[in-house]
């Protein structure tokens, strides 16, 4: 065989060997890849889960409207002695307590008891709310409406924050809410809680070791129409360390970000803007 015939047959041995090396490479890095790796190495952590994991497999998205308050609500939550109420924008109620409410709250009440406190809401049929927490940077106490005892997360028109003085007890109230709540469209599949979980774990979020001391299902913002409309979607709500809450997409398994005091910010500033030019500046700092 000519030397020449041999050097040929070597270029293309070595040319189909590389064909081959950059097919497996792309094979083995390939996102399927890449995804069973990491699934494999999530089943290998060491995640205390707290109770038992919820079963929800089906859930619609909801939609809803805010709710206008009329001059004859706004007249009726006046008559107490203890509190003065304004609307603003036509959505948003502001009460004043003429004399704070005593909450009787402590820093360390898991679940403190706001009976009194919730006889102050507006409630309409099947309208209920439910507390989220205590936040301290602000002062003051948040709570999401619900939807067949489902909680509607972080959405500024089913809220009712409740402002506190230095002795922790209620001054003033603001609140939204939703209405014409209902099912939107058909049942949709869930991811199963443990996608959630591996979710959060490759975002870092949740870490070897660490406990996850209750998931659960709530609702998030979605879109919202011309008509003023709005669309939620199932939302789990996972809490970590006695901590954290980190909130997955139920439907798409995508990890949502929510930031507690800038969502409280947003609402105040709003607030301040709407009472500043009806009569109630006197509460505000400038």
């Amino acid at each position: 065989m000519q030397w020449s015939q041999i050097k040929t047959l070597f270029i293309v041995c070595f040319f189909l060997l590389d064909c081959f090396l950059i097919f497996q490479y792309v094979t083995n890095t390939s996102e399927p890849g890449v995804l069973q790796r990491t699934t494999k190495a999530w089943e290998q952590q060491q995640i205390d889960i707290e109770g038992d994991l919820p079963s929800v497999e089906e859930k619609s998205y909801i939609r809803a409207t805010p709710h206008l308050f009329t001059d004859e609500e706004e007249k009726e939550l006046n008559e107490p002695d203890n509190q003065s109420v304004t609307v603003a924008n036509g959505d948003t109620l502001r009460m004043m307590f003429n004399e704070p409410l005593e909450l009787n709250l402590e820093e360390d009440q898991p679940t403190p008891n706001f009976d009194n406190l919730k006889n102050y809401f507006f409630m309409n049929e099947n309208t209920e709310y439910v507390y989220w927490g205590w936040n301290e940077k602000h002062n003051a106490l948040l709570f999401f409406q619900t939807f067949e005892g489902t909680p509607i997360y972080f959405n500024e028109s089913a809220t009712v924050v409740v402002h506190l003085n230095e002795e922790n007890n209620a001054v003033e109230l603001t609140q939204t809410m939703l209405e014409n709540v209902e099912s939107a469209g058909d049942q949709q599949p869930l991811i199963s809680p443990e996608s959630a979980l591996e979710t959060l774990w490759l975002k870092s979020d949740l870490l070897d070791g660490d406990v996850v001391n209750e998931v659960s299902l709530g609702y998030y913002n979605g879109t919202t129409d011309k008509n003023g409309e709005k669309i939620f979607f199932p939302t789990w709500k996972i809490a970590i360390n006695d901590d954290g809450r980190y909130f997955v997409h139920s439907v798409d398994n995508a990890r949502i970000t929510i930031n507690e005091d800038e969502f409280l910010e947003e609402a105040l500033q709003k607030y301040n803007d709407y009472f500043k030019t009806t009569g109630w500046s006197e509460y505000f700092d400038d």
